[in-house]
């Protein structure tokens, strides 16, 4: 009978403290969910709306145009140009009649958009295939098509909020919010999301790997390349064991911060690595002639290396339970990087966390970005590189294979 009651008072004493947790985690969701309603992004919402777009165009009669692809590029990069040297002159003074210039040549480009988003895919499947990229499953079924097809939509993406923890740098959430908040909206969602004792922070997006992929149309050429196939890159790996699980993290239905560091950063060095091969191929005056470039010495602010110092002072900070030490330190170092030229809105753990995200980036570089640079290098081609990776389930399976 003793026994019994010891038992039932376990039982209740688990169930009370399971109904706890859950209420806690419930409060936190609801709370952050009344904080972001007004402001959610619906995927499901844009690939609808996106759907609908092409099929209307695929009754649509297109114009035809004598100028060949690289003719339509280069009239895309040319207005793109003349838009950021219109940006940089904007004053209070002249803001309204440089706006309106801005706003004819974006309409300019956005009426050549259709037609280089299918010219970027094409190269982009040209590139893939003479590396030997295929298919996920081209090591078990020799068929040479390039699946998934790569697919873009050069427009403005969604903003992206990221709540981290503040006793450590981690991910705890991520919502995607609308592409049109302005700086004041952002730092209203964070305001009210930081008042439930986490970090959080309203970041830019180049890329989105939705299906099309959104690609922001406002970026450099080349970083639009290279966005491309950075997107198309997670786009392949959800079909491999590497992106499965990514895809389980995203849903909540896992969290495995080693799985979305892997996933970003392969995807980051793939897109990297093809975005370059595209940029040869077909935009060689874009390239960097780094035999004609006249050597200069090293920057006297090192922006790369004062933020990983920066970080590695905020992980002893935070480790030694000393938060609010680290947050003042963060603010400080705000100020010194805008002071030396370097603007970011708020320096916090959420901005850590995301970026952190990409272990490849040397102001950000990781241990698991140093051993897959390694696996890189050790590897014949990009397409055993990504043979390789697509397989692994845990960090240590990147472990292993480097031994």
């Amino acid at each position: 009978m003793r026994n019994i009651k010891k038992l039932a008072l376990a039982v209740l004493v688990l169930v009370t403290l399971f109904n706890v947790g859950c209420s806690s985690s419930h409060d936190f969701e609801h709370q952050v969910n009344v904080a972001v309603k007004p402001y959610r992004f619906s995927i499901a919402g844009w690939e609808v709306n996106t759907f609908f777009t092409d099929i209307k165009q695929l009754f649509h009669q297109p114009v035809k145009n004598a100028q060949t692809d690289t003719e339509i590029t280069n009239e895309y990069i040319s207005l793109g140009h003349q838009i950021q040297d219109l940006k940089n002159k904007i004053t209070a003074a002249n803001q309204a009649n440089i706006q309106t210039q801005i706003n004819g040549l974006q309409q300019q480009q956005n009426n050549l958009t259709p037609t280089v988003e299918k010219i970027i895919e094409r190269q982009t499947t040209q590139v893939l295939t003479e590396m030997g990229i295929y298919q996920p499953w081209y090591k078990h079924i020799k068929l040479k098509f390039t699946f998934p097809a790569p697919d873009f939509k050069l427009e403005t993406p969604p903003h992206l909020l990221v709540i981290s923890s503040r006793d450590k740098i981690d991910t705890i959430k991520t919502i995607l919010l609308s592409p049109n908040l302005s700086t004041d909206q952002m730092s209203s969602i964070e305001a009210d999301v930081d008042k439930l004792n986490v970090s959080s922070l309203v970041v830019d997006l180049g890329g989105i790997a939705t299906y099309p992929n959104i690609v922001a149309s406002d970026s450099d050429f080349q970083y639009i390349i290279e966005t491309c196939a950075h997107e198309w890159t997670h786009a392949y790996l959800a079909f491999t064991p590497l992106g499965f699980r990514y895809i389980l993290n995203i849903a909540g239905l896992s969290h495995n911060a080693d799985i979305t560091t892997m996933n970003e950063t392969v995807a980051d060095m793939v897109g990297k690595e093809v975005g370059d091969a595209v940029i040869e191929k077909y935009y060689p005056q874009l390239q960097t002639n780094s035999q004609n470039t006249p050597s200069v010495s090293p920057p006297a602010f090192d922006f790369n290396k004062e933020m990983h110092a920066i970080r590695v002072q905020v992980d002893q900070y935070l480790a030694a339970g000393e938060i609010n030490v680290a947050e003042q330190y963060m603010n400080q170092q705000r100020d010194y990087l805008e002071a030396n030229g370097y603007y970011i809105r708020k320096l916090n753990q959420a901005f850590f966390a995301f970026n952190g995200n990409y272990a490849d980036t040397p102001a950000f570089e990781n241990t698991i970005g140093t051993q897959l640079s390694r696996l890189r290098a050790d590897s014949n081609t990009l397409k055993d590189f990504l043979n390789t990776v697509s397989s692994f389930t845990n960090l240590q399976s990147l472990e292993s294979v480097l031994k």
